[in-house]
C-alpha cells in the first residue's frame, strides 16, 4: 500500500511540473508573438529593431504597466524618420526603460562603458544596442553615435553624465553638442517627471534601499520642440539646451495632480493620518507640546466659530510663531477664509495701507501681544473687531472638542473631509495674502494661491533638504514668507517636529529650545545668527546638523566663522522671496559618490545661494538688451515655476500680474549662474547705481568700506546709496552713524584696495541711525529719503 501511495504522489508531482512547464512555454510564446507584432509595427518608423530589442522592450512595457501610470506628451516632436538626439534629465535607473517605451521609434542610448563589466547590465546593454563611451576612448564612442545618426537612428543622451543625487538637474556635459554638430541632426529636449523618490532613485541617499511604493507611481514624459546646437541664429547654446529641459520639467511639475489640491485637504490628510504624532513644541512662556490630532480638532472647532462670526473674506492675524499662530491660521483655512498675517513691526502708515488694501475688519491676536505692542507702538491701527485667541480657545465646550478629536482619530481621511465639507480643490484660488517688507516702498500684497504653497512644500520635499525626522527650530515670524511656509504648511504636514520660539531676537530662549529639544536644523538670517557665534556655548548646539540662512546676504567669512565655532554644524545659505512662496534655491551638504572613488556630488558652493529647486526654471538676462546671458555672466534673474505667485493685490481688489505672458517673473536681483546651476547674488537692482555706463553695486562698496574702516559688529554703521547727478546720472553717497570721516583718505584706501574710482563715494551724510526694517533688512526707501 505505501508503494502505491508513493507512486501516486510522484505522478501528481510530475503532472504539476508538466503543467507549469506548459504554462511557461505558452507565456513565452505569447510574449514572443507580442514582441514580434511590436517589432513589425515599429519598423515603419525606420531604424533597426532587433528581436532582442523588441523582446526587452515588451518586457519593460509589462513591468512599467505594473509599477507606473504613464503620461506621454509631445510625440509629434519626434521625427518619423531620420536621425535625432534626445536629451533628458536623469533621476533613476528606470529612466532608460521609461524613455525606451515612450518613444515610438527604437532608441539607442549612450552609456558609461563601466556598465559592460557586470553581467546583467551588459546583457541589457547588448539587447538595447547601447553605445558605450569610456573616458579614455571617448572619440571612438562618439564616432559610433555619429554613424548611427547618419543611418537615421534615434540616439538618447543623459547630458548630466550621472544620475542626480539631490533631485536637481546637474551641469550638462558638452559631448552631445559635438555629436549633434558632427551628425547635423536636431536635438529634442525631454523630461521625465515622477521617478525621483522611487526605489531606483538616490533620494534618501540610497539606491534600492528604500521601502517600495505599494501604489503605481504617476510618471509624465514630455518631448519638446527640436532645435539645432550652435551659435547661429535660431541655434542654442549649452546653457539654453539645459534651460529647454528645465522648462519642460517646470511645466510637468506644475501639472502634477497634487497642485490642484487645497491647503485644508493637505492639513486634514497629514493630521488624520498620524493624529498622535507631536506636531509642535512651543517655547513661548513655558514648554507646551501639541499632537497633530489635537491641533486639527482645535482648529476645526474654531473654524466653525469663524464661519459664523466673520462674514468678510480675509481675516488679519497678529501673533508670533507658536501653537496660537498655527491654530489661528488653520482655523481660517478650514473656515474658507484667507489668513493675512500682519507685520506688526511696520509703521502706522504702512499698516493702515495693508489693512485697507486687504479690506481687513477683524484681527485675531492675544491680550499679551496687544499689551506688548502698546508699550512700544501706542498708535497701532487696530481695526473694528479684535478677537483674543486664548479667550476663543477657552470658550470651546469640552464635549465639542472631544467629539471632534474622536472624529479625527476614528474616521478615515476621506470620510472626515466629506463630513467637514473640506474643499478638495484649491489650485489657483487665493490661499493667503503676504505683504512684502516694503524695503523700497510701501508694502505690496502678494497673493499666494494653494498651488504656490503646495508646490513649494513639494519642492522642499524633492530637494531632500529637510528629511523625515528633522527637528526644526521655527523662530521666524509667520508674517515673514519663510516662517509662514516652513512652519505652518511644511513642518506641520511632514514627519518633522516643529520647535517654536516667539522671536529670533530672544537669544536665551532660542538656545534653550535648541538644547532641550535636540534641534537638528535652524532657519534664520545672518543678522540673528551673529549672537550665537558671539555668545553660544558650542555644547548647547551639539545636536545642530546645519543652519539655513536667508533673507539677506551672508557677510564674507561668516560661514567659516560659524563652522569653526560649531564644527558639527554646516552653514548653508539659501535664497527666496515672498513672490516665490518663498524658497527658490539653497545649498545642501555634498553627497559622496557610492563608488568609493572619494569624489562628491556637489551640493554647496561658497558664496552662492545654492541650486534652483526642482520644478523651477531660471534665466539670467542682460540688463540693457534683455538677451539671455551665458554661464557666470551677471544679469537680471528671471524665474518660472508653480510656486511663483500670480500677482499683487490692487487697490480695487483685482490681481495685478507680475509675470510676463510666458510666465517669467522678473526678480529685481542681479545674479550669476554657473554650469552646475549654483546661483550667486550680486545685489538688488534697486541697490545699484549706473555711473558712467557702469553698474555699481552698493553692497560691494559697503563691504569694502567696512573692511577699510575695520567695522565689525551687529549694528549697521555704514550704508551706500545713490542720488541723481546732472553730469554722471548718479553719484554715490555714504550714509553713516560714525563721526566725520575723512573722505579723501577713505578714497585713497579704497583705491589701494582695488576699487574703481567710479565705485568710491565722494559725499557722506551723518545720521543718528541707519534705517532698518523689522526683519533686520536695510530700509532702502528710508535711506533714499535721507539722501534726497
Amino acid at each position: 500500500m505505501p508503494f502505491f501511495t508513493g507512486l501516486r504522489g510522484r505522478t501528481n508531482f510530475a503532472k504539476s511540473h508538466t503543467m507549469l512547464f506548459l504554462y511557461l512555454l505558452l507565456s513565452l510564446l505569447a510574449f514572443w508573438v507580442v514582441a514580434g507584432i511590436r517589432r513589425k509595427l515599429f519598423s515603419r518608423f525606420g531604424g533597426e529593431m532587433t528581436w532582442r530589442y523588441a523582446f526587452f522592450c515588451t518586457l519593460c512595457v509589462g513591468v512599467c504597466k505594473l509599477l507606473y501610470r504613464r503620461r506621454i506628451i509631445g510625440l509629434e516632436n519626434i521625427p518619423t524618420e531620420g536621425g535625432a538626439i534626445i536629451i533628458a534629465n536623469h533621476t533613476s535607473y528606470a529612466d532608460v526603460i521609461c524613455m525606451g517605451i515612450a518613444c515610438p521609434r527604437p532608441v539607442r542610448y549612450i552609456s558609461w562603458a563601466g556598465f559592460e563589466k557586470k553581467f546583467f547590465s551588459r546583457l541589457f546593454m547588448r539587447a538595447m544596442r547601447t553605445i558605450p563611451i569610456a573616458p579614455d576612448k571617448a572619440k571612438d564612442g562618439m564616432k559610433i553615435a555619429v554613424d548611427a545618426l547618419h543611418r537615421g537612428e534615434l540616439v538618447c543622451v543623459f547630458p548630466e553624465g550621472c544620475m542626480t543625487r539631490n533631485g536637481s538637474i546637474q551641469p550638462f556635459l558638452g559631448g552631445f553638442q559635438l555629436i549633434a554638430r558632427n551628425a547635423g541632426v536636431p536635438v529634442i529636449p525631454a523630461y521625465i517627471d515622477g521617478l525621483w523618490g522611487s526605489l531606483t532613485s538616490y533620494r534618501g541617499r540610497t539606491f534600492f534601499g528604500k521601502m517600495p511604493r505599494f501604489s503605481t507611481t504617476p510618471v509624465a514624459i514630455e518631448f519638446g520642440k527640436p532645435f539645432r546646437m550652435g551659435k547661429g541664429a535660431g541655434e542654442k547654446t549649452l546653457a539654453q539646451a539645459r534651460e529647454a529641459v528645465l522648462d519642460i520639467g517646470a511645466k510637468l511639475f506644475a501639472e502634477r495632480r497634487e497642485m490642484e489640491g487645497s491647503l485644508a485637504t493637505m492639513l486634514v490628510d497629514a493630521c488624520a493620518e498620524r493624529p498622535f504624532r507631536i506636531a509642535v513644541v512651543d517655547h513661548s512662556l513655558s514648554r507646551r507640546e501639541m499632537r497633530r490630532g489635537t491641533l486639527l480638532a482645535v482648529a476645526r472647532c474654531l473654524a466653525l466659530r469663524f464661519s459664523r462670526e466673520f462674514p468678510e473674506h480675509r481675516i488679519g492675524i497678529v501673533l508670533p510663531p507658536g501653537i496660537a499662530g498655527m491654530v489661528a491660521n488653520y482655523a481660517c483655512v478650514l473656515a474658507g477664509k484667507i489668513p493675512v498675517n500682519l507685520n506688526f513691526t511696520l509703521g502706522r502708515a504702512q499698516l493702515e495701507s495693508c489693512l485697507a488694501k486687504a479690506e481687513i475688519k477683524s484681527v485675531i491676536t492675544v491680550t499679551a501681544m496687544k499689551q506688548q505692542l502698546a508699550s512700544r507702538f501706542a498708535d497701532f491701527p487696530w481695526p473694528e473687531k479684535e478677537i483674543d485667541i486664548l479667550s476663543e480657545l477657552k470658550s470651546i465646550p469640552k464635549k465639542e472638542l472631544l467629539r471632534t478629536l474622536a472624529q479625527v482619530i476614528l474616521f478615515p481621511k476621506f470620510f472626515l473631509k466629506k463630513l467637514w465639507r473640506v474643499s478638495a480643490k484649491g489650485g489657483d484660488a487665493e490661499a493667503a495674502l503676504l505683504f512684502t517688507s516694503g524695503s523700497s516702498g510701501m508694502p505690496k500684497g502678494a497673493v499666494m494661491t494653494h498651488r504656490n504653497i503646495i508646490a513649494n512644500c513639494i519642492q522642499i520635499d524633492d530637494y531632500d533638504i529637510l528629511p523625515a525626522g528633522t527637528r526644526l527650530l521655527c523662530n521666524l515670524p509667520i508674517f515673514h514668507c519663510f516662517g509662514f511656509t516652513t512652519l505652518l504648511w511644511f513642518a506641520a504636514t511632514r514627519n518633522i517636529l516643529a520647535v517654536t520660539v516667539p522671536s529670533p531676537l530672544d537669544f536665551a530662549r532660542n538656545l534653550q529650545a535648541v538644547r532641550e529639544e535636540r534641534v537638528t536644523v535652524m532657519l534664520s538670517t545672518p543678522t540673528f545668527l551673529r549672537a550665537y557665534v558671539q555668545k553660544a556655548n558650542p555644547d548647547y548646539m551639539a545636536s545642530l546638523k546645519f543652519v539655513i540662512a536667508g533673507a539677506e546676504k551672508t557677510p564674507a567669512g561668516f560661514a567659516n566663522l560659524w563652522e569653526k565655532k560649531f564644527p558639527n554644524s554646516l552653514y548653508l545659505e539659501g535664497y527666496g522671496m515672498t513672490e516665490a512662496a518663498p524658497v527658490v534655491a539653497v545649498n545642501k551638504p555634498d553627497v559622496p559618490l557610492e563608488d568609493g572613488s572619494g569624489e562628491i556630488h556637489p551640493g554647496r558652493k561658497a558664496g552662492s545661494v545654492g541650486i534652483l529647486f526642482p520644478g523651477m526654471n531660471a534665466k539670467v538676462c542682460d540688463l540693457d538688451t534683455g538677451a539671455e546671458m551665458s554661464f557666470n555672466a551677471d544679469g537680471m534673474l528671471f524665474l518660472k515655476g508653480a510656486n511663483i505667485f500670480p500677482g499683487y493685490l490692487g487697490e480695487a481688489g483685482e490681481i495685478i500680474p507680475a509675470a510676463d505672458s510666458d510666465g517669467w517673473y522678473k526678480t529685481g536681483d542681479i545674479v550669476s549662474m554657473d554650469a552646475h546651476g549654483f546661483i550667486t547674488i550680486r545685489g538688488r537692482l534697486s541697490r545699484f547705481s549706473k555711473i558712467g555706463g557702469e553698474m555699481v553695486p552698493h553692497g560691494t562698496v559697503e563691504e569694502a568700506i567696512r573692511d577699510t574702516l575695520g567695522i565689525d559688529g551687529d549694528e549697521i554703521q555704514v550704508a551706500v546709496t545713490g542720488r541723481p547727478d546732472e553730469v554722471k546720472g548718479e553719484t554715490l553717497v555714504l550714509v553713516t552713524t560714525l563721526p566725520e570721516i575723512d573722505m579723501v583718505t577713505l578714497g585713497k584706501k579704497l583705491s589701494a584696495a582695488g576699487l574703481s574710482n567710479l565705485w568710491i563715494p565722494r559725499e557722506q551724510k551723518n545720521v543718528p541711525a541707519i534705517p532698518v526694517l523689522g526683519t533686520g533688512k536695510l530700509d532702502i526707501r528710508g535711506l533714499a529719503d535721507i539722501v534726497l
